[in-house]
């Protein structure tokens, strides 16, 4: 074999050698006299080496760019290539002090917001029976709200609560709403004539 055929083979040798590597298989399977030959044919002449490292060292780049391509190391905004966590929807949890109040009686609800991955913060909104709070800041998952006398209406009133994350917990928290267990049950206060 000639010096300048003995360096084309050196040259193809590494790049079949890299398909090996990056198929998981030989090309040469089953053919060990022609990988033989290949190998024998790269080491000949003083050219035929030096394209063979070169050509090692291309091959070698191509499958170090390949290689993080594919295992995302080079990823942005996530830890080189980690899963995002995906938010969950807590559980706002309403319980007034009473189930029954007249007009002229204030009311005390306790709000709760509980959820997997820590403790939610941000500001939730009582409103039912006509009745609407200011967004209220939550303290360590929880708020108590007091409804003023007469904000509610006579008859058979049911609560709820929506809760919205503040930018510490918009990434693990979805906004999330929940009504109380039963009704309150609002009576008009009787005025006593002297």
């Amino acid at each position: 074999m000639g010096l300048e055929k003995a360096g084309q083979a050196g040259l193809l040798a590494p790049k079949m050698k890299a398909f090996a590597i990056w198929s998981g298989g030989s090309p040469f399977q089953g053919r060990p006299h022609a990988w033989d030959g290949l190998m024998r044919a790269k080491s000949i002449g003083t050219k035929g080496h030096q394209m063979n490292r070169i050509a090692k060292l291309i091959v070698i780049c191509s499958l170090s760019v390949m290689a993080i391509s594919f295992c995302g190391c080079g990823g942005s905004g996530n830890g080189g290539g980690g899963q995002k966590q995906n938010p969950t929807t807590p559980t706002v949890t309403i319980t007034p002090a009473s189930n029954s109040v007249t007009t002229a009686q204030s009311l005390n609800v306790a709000i709760a917001v509980t959820g997997a991955g820590g403790t939610p913060t941000g500001s939730v909104v009582l409103s039912g029976g006509g009745y609407t709070s200011a967004s209220t800041t939550l303290v360590a998952g929880s708020v108590t709200i007091t409804i003023a006398a007469g904000s509610l209406a006579v008859g058979s009133d049911a609560l709820s609560a929506t809760y919205t994350p503040d930018a510490n917990s918009s990434a693990t928290f979805n906004s999330a709403s929940g009504a109380a267990a039963s009704p309150v049950v609002v009576t008009a206060a009787v005025r006593h004539r002297p």
